[in-house]
């Protein structure tokens, strides 16, 4: 997102917005609760590759505690939501009410790992089971809103030809309906 807010300022698509009088280009900010739950990052890190090339703002703290205590007491608007943390049930649901209230006019939130038919097929181990099974909130939620008239759902999947690789666990885009 950051290079895409780069390029975006270098073909000077953000002039003319009197909402960008300053010549900002937007932030990009990763959370992260940092609790190894799904595994390791390394944008911990403070010379990760992703830090050092891109500089995003890196919050390290639990989804709902940054909406109340970061976005909400600054009052700052999203206009793009990655939903890639908490992969059971409650938490997507969670992440997506929260957020979803404080997102620009235009804003758009996608969710990582929709595909349902991705979960129910992968093979795992016995003794990892447990923890699996709570992986597969993000295709649930997308089964309930996709009911829901006030949203337009498009999912994205990776389709592809060679059949000895894995395919896409699916990326659905939300946008809030107009009508």
């Amino acid at each position: 997102m950051t290079q895409a807010r780069y390029d975006l300022h270098q073909q000077k698509i953000f002039e003319g917005n009197p909402q960008n009088e300053w010549g900002d280009i937007g932030t990009t900010i990763i959370v992260d609760a940092a609790n190894g739950v799904g595994g390791n990052t390394d944008w911990t890190e403070e010379n990760s590759f992703l830090r050092y090339n891109f500089q995003p703002q890196i919050i390290l703290e639990t989804s709902e505690r940054v909406f109340y205590d970061y976005f909400v007491r600054q009052d700052i608007k999203i206009d793009y939501l990655h939903i890639d943390g908490d992969h059971s049930y409650e938490g997507v649901k969670k992440d997506f009410e929260l957020y979803s209230q404080i997102m620009s006019e235009n804003g758009i939130i996608t969710i990582h790992d929709t595909d349902q038919s991705y979960h129910n097929t992968f093979l795992i181990p016995d003794t990892q089971k447990t923890d699996f099974a709570e992986f597969d909130g993000p295709a649930k939620f997308i089964e309930e809103l996709k009911n829901n008239p006030k949203y337009n759902l498009v999912n994205l999947k990776n389709f592809i030809t060679c059949t000895h690789k894995t395919t896409s666990t699916r990326l659905t885009v939300v946008t809030k309906n107009k009508i």
